[in-house]
Parts: structure tokens; sequence; C-alpha cells
């Protein structure tokens, strides 16, 4: 699989408003910020700053962000970060451009007690492109970082970008995004576009895209290539305006490394954001987990046929599927076993079937096994003392570097590794599980 590097930019609580008009309840919006600062996410754009409410409908508070509701939503994961993500929300320059600029208004949000760096993105269509300069150099000189979001970029020309990449090379944005306002463009517009405004401005690059086509992944995939550490907006689920966004699920997986941040993220945490976006924000859940395990079918390279066996079983959980797929290894991810879903559905999905014996066994040694680097390195003389003294022993892993001869015990909770490890088949020591 190609690496890519880029940083993660989660706009859903900003992007995934046009479905629900910004009424985010506080508890989901803490809920997801979390799982994405546990995910690595590199930016979190946490909604809109409109200057008033609409005439035909009553917008939700992610509409209107405020200093103390930027306040309320950080969580202790989002302090705890080192680094720290971004945070931040976006304006559009066409609603501000005819009121006076208020610096008391902006400076509400700079808190120097604030270990967070906020940033504001400012989205406006290329023909304001000198405005929202202006604007930009405002936000900048207050304390903001500031990112300028150019919309409907399928409209420009390639002169046109030249133009106005020439424009931002002394300008006050720390990046600057191209966004597929409309879904229509392709990957190979994407780059190219892309790569002329990156040249002629010598600015950091950003693409936002929507799924119109079903090129929303593939067309963020191909503006991470522009250069390292392109930023690439997701939202969860891919909520959004329209057809939705690229998902950051899809980005989570594909991101092989960024600059600033771990973006190895614990699979648990991982898991973790795709249960809370079925629940929270898929439209239709059940298409929305087929989805993801067929994703972490592909992320575990496995044959295709284990993640259509799973989606038979209705009680699976996605952690039970994920811990299943990422059990499989050699021969078991390329070629489909069915004893295995067998298995697992037998010790793992249906715990009801199983009982339990009591052993009064007197053992005068017994020898326990954990993992370590000594074990390597004392395997032979190890291995000799257990055979000289006919130690029984136990290992807590099923991997140790100890011949199997030489145990005669494995203590092993979770039995998909029972199966990846060809323990029942393979040969007769004693397995001590709860599912075995």
């Amino acid at each position: 699989m190609h690496e890519y590097d880029f940083g993660i930019l989660d706009c859903t609580l900003r992007d995934g408003g046009y479905k629900n008009d910004w009424h985010f309840s506080q508890a989901t919006a803490v809920s997801l910020i979390d799982k994405l600062v546990s995910n690595s996410i590199d930016a979190i754009e946490v909604g809109f700053l409109f200057p008033d409410q609409p005439k035909d409908k009553v917008l939700g508070r992610f509409a209107f962000i405020s200093p103390e509701q930027l306040e309320r939503l950080t969580c202790s994961t989002l302090e705890a970060a080192s680094p720290p993500p971004f945070f931040g929300f976006m304006v559009n320059y066409s609603d501000f451009k005819e009121l006076e600029f208020s610096e008391p208004f902006w400076r509400r949000f700079i808190s120097p007690e604030s270990k967070l760096e906020p940033f504001v993105r400012v989205a406006t269509q290329v023909e304001e492109l000198r405005g929202a300069l202006t604007f930009g150099e405002h936000l900048q000189r207050i304390g903001f970082r500031v990112m300028l979001n150019i919309m409907q970029a399928h409209t420009l020309n390639d002169d046109l970008i030249e133009k106005s990449g020439l424009r931002l090379r002394n300008s006050p944005f720390d990046r600057i995004y191209l966004a597929d306002s409309i879904g229509s463009m392709d990957p190979i517009e994407v780059r190219k576009k892309l790569e002329i405004l990156h040249h002629t401005s010598g600015l950091p690059m950003g693409f936002h895209g929507h799924d119109n086509f079903g090129l929303a992944l593939a067309n963020s995939l191909s503006a991470s290539q522009v250069h390292d550490g392109v930023w690439i907006d997701g939202t969860v689920t891919g909520i959004g305006r329209g057809a939705g966004n690229t998902k950051t699920e899809n980005l989570v997986t594909m991101r092989t490394t960024t600059s600033e941040r771990d973006s190895d993220a614990n699979p648990k945490h991982f898991v973790d954001l795709c249960k809370f976006g079925n629940s929270n924000f898929a439209s239709d859940k059940e298409s929305d987990f087929r989805e993801k395990v067929l994703m972490f079918s592909a992320k575990h390279f496995a044959h295709p046929n284990y993640a259509l066996a799973l989606l038979k079983e209705p009680d699976n959980s996605l952690e039970q599927n994920w811990d299943f797929l990422s059990s499989l290894d050699g021969q078991s991810k390329s070629r489909y076993q069915e004893h295995k879903i067998d298995l697992a559905t037998s010790w793992y999905l249906d715990r009801s079937a199983h009982s339990y014996e009591e052993v009064d066994e007197k053992v005068d040694q017994f020898m326990l096994l954990g993992p370590g680097h000594s074990l390597v390195e004392y395997q032979s003389e190890l291995q000799s003392f257990i055979h000289k003294r006919e130690l029984r022993t136990g290992s807590l892993s099923a991997n140790l570097p100890i011949e199997r001869e030489f145990v005669t015990h494995y203590f092993i909770c979770n039995p998909l590794h029972i199966i990846k490890n060809g323990i029942r088949d393979e040969f007769h020591s004693k397995v001590v599980s709860p599912w075995y």
C-alpha cells in the first residue's frame, strides 16, 4: 500500500451542521472531540460563526461559535494531548465584508491561559480574494492562526489559480485550501490545481472534498501528494452538505505518518470512533456498519469472504469484527478458511454456550513465562532448566520465544489468539481460557 503523509482536519461539527442546522448537543460534541483527539486528528473545526440568525429557520449554537462555547468544548483528552490539535471555526468572508472590523469582538477568542492555538478559516470566492486578505491580516494581528478556504475550485482555470497564488505569496494565511464545493472534480484536476497554487504562493495546502461522484477519498489522497503535510478535511461518517464529505475514518485508516502528530492510532480508539459515528451520525446505520467491516477487512488485507461471513452474524459488534480480522495472519489472510469463522462464532460470539470445569490439581513447582527481552537472550538456558527440573510452565502469550514442547499451559483471554496461533490445531499443550 502506498504511504500517505498528510494532516487531518475534522469538520464534523461544521460541515455536518448542514444536516441538522447545527443542533448538536454539548455531550455529543465533547464526546466527538475526545475521540478525534484519541485518533491523533491534527485540527478540529467546531462550527461556523455566522453574524445573525436567518429569517427562515433557527440555527443551533454551533452556527454561532462563541469564546464561552469554545471553553466548554475543551475536554480532558484535548488538554492532555501533546501537542494539542488546532482548534477553531470557519467564517464566510461575505458575511463580514460590509461590517467594520471590531478588534475587541475578535480578541475575546484569544485566551492567554489556553494551551490551544485558535484558528479561523476564512471561506471566500476567488473574486473577493483582495478583501479576504485584508480580513485575514486583521485576524492574524490579533493572534489567530488564519487559513483561507477558496470555494468553487472547479470553476478556477490555471491562469486564475496562478494569479491568485502570486497574490497570496506574502499573505497572512498559514495554509490555503481549495474546496471542491459541488463534488465535481477528479483526482488529476485536484492535484494539478493544488500544485499550481502551492508553487505560486509558497504556502502549505489543504483540500476539502465532497462525494457527489464518489471520488472524495480519491481526490483527497491525490491532494495529499502535492507536498508532505497537506491537510485534508474529513467528517465522521462523511456527514455534510449534499452527498457528504471525505470520511474521517477513511483518512485515519489511510494515513501512514504525519510530521507533527503520532498517526498510528490505537486500534481501540479507532473502533470507538467508528462506533460513535455509526450511533450518532450515520443516516443508514446498517449500510455504515457494513462499510466499516469491509474497511476493516481491507485494512488487515483479509480475504473479503471473511468480512461477508462476519456480516451474516447479526449480533457481531464492530469490536468483535475488528478483533477477528486483526487476528488473521499469514495464509489465513489471503485464503478464506471457513472453519476459522466457525471457531470465532462458537468461542467468541456465542458466549452462553460455554461451560466451565474446575480442575483440582496440585503442582509443587510452576513457572510463569511472561514477555520480555530476557526470554530471547536466555532461551536455551531457560529451556534446559525447564527440562532438567521437569517443570510445569504457563505462558502468558502464544508468541513467546520458547519452543512449544517446553510449555505445558497457555493462558489466553482473547479466543481469537487461539485461532490466530493455531493452538487448537497444531499442538496439544493445555489452553487455559474462558472460551476453550
